[in-house]
């Protein structure tokens, strides 16, 4: 597991989410956008959560992201999305061609655990731990029997998944009890629609659309909440 320091009283963390680049010239305003809120916010760390990519041909366009994202000099790392498993490049390709960044700490992950990209990175203070930081990879589509019948739907996080983050977390408990703990991937989870839908207080802006989520709970909010208390 690696991990940052953090220097200041805070440790700011951008995240970008479907920036769907496609070798196309809205590439370019994607890229403004994202040198603006880099330059205006000074984060710690970026976090590009998911759908990188909207195009089949992506090698290319992921070495101009990598030496993009490097010239700020952040640390930053990514989770895939959906989309990005309709790239000609499989998703460890495309994950060796980012790595190759010098200031991208993402991790292909224990194999053992379903998924490309699962790992973690601690936050320290003062060589004490302060938050973990998790990154998991959600997957793409999934197409389950059904009463005889086919039923298409967003993937969830697996089992496996669940049990190393569990793990992860229940080791970092021996070091220290208490900690935050914060967790990146693609497709919502089943209980963040549920929130929305109800109203739920504790939400803090705006859902302008729909909420594209698995129809199955994997149970992952609440197993690892429990674990983090």
């Amino acid at each position: 597991m690696r991990n940052l320091t953090m220097m200041n009283s805070t440790f700011r963390i951008l995240q970008l989410t479907d920036i769907h680049l496609m070798n196309e010239s809205t590439d370019e305003e994607t890229y403004v956008l994202i040198r603006n809120v880099i330059n205006e916010t000074h984060p710690d760390f970026i976090i590009i959560t998911g759908d990188i990519t909207m195009t089949y041909d992506g090698q290319r366009l992921l070495e101009n992201l990598r030496d993009f994202l490097d010239s700020f000099h952040v640390f930053w790392s990514f989770v895939f999305g959906n989309h990005d498993h309709e790239s000609i490049l499989s998703l460890d390709k495309q994950a060796d061609i980012l790595m190759e960044g010098k200031y991208c700490l993402f991790e292909k992950g224990n194999a053992l655990v379903k998924g490309c990209g699962n790992h973690y990175l601690r936050i320290d203070k003062n060589d004490n731990l302060v938050a973990l930081l998790g990154m998991l990879d959600s997957h793409n589509y999934r197409i389950d029997k059904i009463d005889g019948k086919d039923v298409w739907s967003y993937d969830y996080l697996d089992q496996s998944q669940i049990d190393d983050s569990i793990r992860t977390i229940e080791s970092l408990k021996k070091e220290t009890e208490s900690f935050s703990s914060l967790f990146f991937f693609h497709i919502p989870l089943v209980d963040f629609k549920t929130a929305i839908e109800q109203k739920d207080e504790t939400i803090v802006g705006s859902c302008l659309e729909e909420i594209f989520c698995s129809k199955y709970d994997s149970g992952f909010f609440t197993q690892v909440v429990n674990t983090n208390t």
